[in-house]
């Protein structure tokens, strides 16, 4: 009995260790004296063959994931890392029977954890992330929750919020309807304000005004708010105008709206001529620049003892006494003769430098350097009444003016040059009396016949 368990004990012992078995077989027989049997391999087990390692490195912890953008693929990096990661989308669970229909859609550096996948439609997809080879191959291990997902994910895109539709823009207001009548020594312009408070320019023109071009040919006559008032305007007796009124606003962008009827006058409205000068501004007793002394002319000048009639006539002429004529022929054989030419062209620094970006500033430095610095004197002229022509800053409008008596003088037009420097003297002074000094000269040696 106790070599039947022995021996029971021995064949169980041979299914799991063949050379433990085979160490009692020969002990048993030894103890004998017999052979010990040899044994025969276990038709279970392979034959035995030399130890191998193969090396398959792979991600770990996938993890996939519905994000707004799509889905998102995570994994830990492997303990050993290969060359790196490729990623793998199917319909169907990925093992090694349904890795050869799987799509490969993107591949990824060493290193990376993370891929955001957007399928292309929202049924259900598998995914597996393989390392690389050096040579570029795969490796094709298949780990179900280490490197393969063992659940279908699906994604539907967020449908983006309809656009909120734009308000329409609101419908430009139409220009008032301008109207000129007269009002006893002036013409007083009105219309319905759109907006109190809302800046306008009025023009006049001896033309139609139709276009922007007339426009600038047009004379600027105030820049107010809109009143219930209107505005007065004194023009010069006996002559034709047309007005037209424009939004400040659009005046400044370029783009100002002429509506023939309405903001612009059809009719001419004029003042019949008359006795007095209408549109000029009244002039002081003070009119004179100091050390000249005032001129204050009144009704009150008398010859003799009678009082003059009919105003201020001009007195009768008069021999003069001898001591008086030899103090004249002292007088102009001493006076210097003026300076035949001109004098030199000059442009203000302000002018000169570049620094300008637009508006008013870039146009007037425009024509300067464009016009008047190359002695283009009719064309400066011009595009210099054109910029005046809008209602311009005080300082822009001096230089401006500056400029242009001096191209008018270079002409030859003394009368409209000497006012041009008028109107720019009080901004101007020294630079505009330089020119108003010369100019006089040049006007007194000129004939009555030649303009003055």
């Amino acid at each position: 009995m106790a070599r039947a368990r022995s021996f029971r004990y021995y064949t169980i012992m041979v299914r799991r260790n063949i050379p433990a078995v085979a160490f009692l077989l020969a002990a048993a027989a030894a103890l004998s004296g017999q052979t010990p049997p040899v044994p025969k391999e276990s038709p279970v087990l392979p034959a035995p063959a030399p130890e191998e390692r193969i090396f398959a490195p792979f991600p770990l912890r996938i993890r996939v994931g519905i994000r707004p953008e799509g889905v998102l693929v995570t994994w830990e990096e492997a303990a050993d890392p290969p060359e790196g990661y490729t990623v793998y989308r199917s319909e169907a669970p990925i093992d090694r029977g349904s890795f050869p229909g799987a799509l490969r859609i993107a591949d990824l550096p060493s290193g990376s954890v993370e891929y955001l996948d957007v399928p292309p439609d929202s049924r259900g997809y598998y995914y597996a992330v393989l390392g690389r080879t050096r040579q570029g191959g795969i490796y094709e291990v298949f780990i179900p929750l280490k490197n393969v997902s063992i659940a279908p994910v699906s994604f539907e895109p967020v449908a983006a919020p309809a656009p909120k539709p734009e308000p329409p823009e609101p419908a430009p207001e139409p220009p008032p309807v301008v109207q000129a009548s007269l009002d006893r020594d002036g013409i007083r312009i009105t219309w319905e304000p759109i907006r109190i408070g809302r800046r306008v320019v009025l023009y006049r023109s001896p033309t139609p005004i139709r276009s922007l071009p007339d426009l600038l040919g047009a004379s600027w006559v105030a820049s107010v708010e809109e009143s219930e008032a209107g505005i007065l305007d004194f023009p010069v007796p006996g002559i034709g105008y047309y007005y037209a009124l424009v939004d400040e606003e659009g005046l400044r962008s370029g783009s100002p709206v002429l509506a023939a009827g309405r903001n612009v006058t059809t009719a001419s409205a004029s003042v019949p001529a008359g006795l007095y000068r209408i549109g000029l501004p009244q002039i002081p007793y003070a009119s004179r620049s100091l050390p000249l002394p005032y001129l204050a002319l009144t009704r009150g000048v008398t010859a003799g003892s009678e009082a003059l009639s009919g105003g201020l006539p001009v007195p009768p002429d008069a021999p003069l006494k001898p001591e008086t004529r030899k103090a004249v022929a002292r007088i102009l054989r001493s006076e210097a003769l003026p300076p035949a030419s001109p004098p030199e062209l000059r442009i203000l620094p302000e002018d000169l430098e570049a620094t300008a970006a637009g508006g008013e500033e870039y146009t007037l430095r425009t024509i300067v350097r464009d016009r008047l610095a190359k002695k283009d004197w009719k064309g400066a002229s011009d595009e210099l009444a054109r910029y005046l022509s809008l209602n311009r800053s005080p300082g822009a409008a001096a230089r401006a003016r500056f400029y242009r008596g001096q191209a008018l003088a270079y002409s030859g037009e003394y009368r409209e040059s000497f006012f041009e420097f008028l109107l720019a003297q009080d901004i101007l002074y020294l630079p505009s009396n330089q020119w108003i000094d010369w100019l006089l000269d040049r006007m007194r040696l000129k004939s009555p016949t030649d303009g003055m």
